[in-house]
């Protein structure tokens, strides 16, 4: 099934859980649902981040992990709010990946 994501319905910040280690220590501790990749219940963010976790120990950019977490849509950033700067992040992490 996919799902697209729609900026018309109601988004909700929710706590990052504990059992999601790989967005800990990251600028921010809440997340939106839905978020950028379609997830609407946190069932579903948990079971897609454990997919990342062998690109994440590839340690292709330092970036990786941020950029992961940040489909989740973090709902307060001091950092990593602007699309021209996640995106500039995403193409230098995407060249990293391809070189390893």
């Amino acid at each position: 099934m996919t799902r697209s994501f729609s900026t018309r319905r109601k988004n909700n910040c929710k706590p990052i859980p504990e059992s999601l280690h790989l967005c800990h220590d990251i600028e921010y501790t809440e997340m939106r649902l839905p978020n950028l990749l379609g997830h609407e219940s946190m069932s579903e963010v948990l079971q897609q981040a454990s997919s990342w976790i062998p690109l994440v120990k590839k340690q292709c950019h330092p970036d990786t992990r941020k950029f992961l977490c940040s489909c989740s849509r973090p709902c307060a950033s001091t950092t990593w709010t602007s699309p021209s700067s996640r995106a500039g992040r995403c193409a230098r992490a995407s060249r990293a990946a391809a070189r390893r």
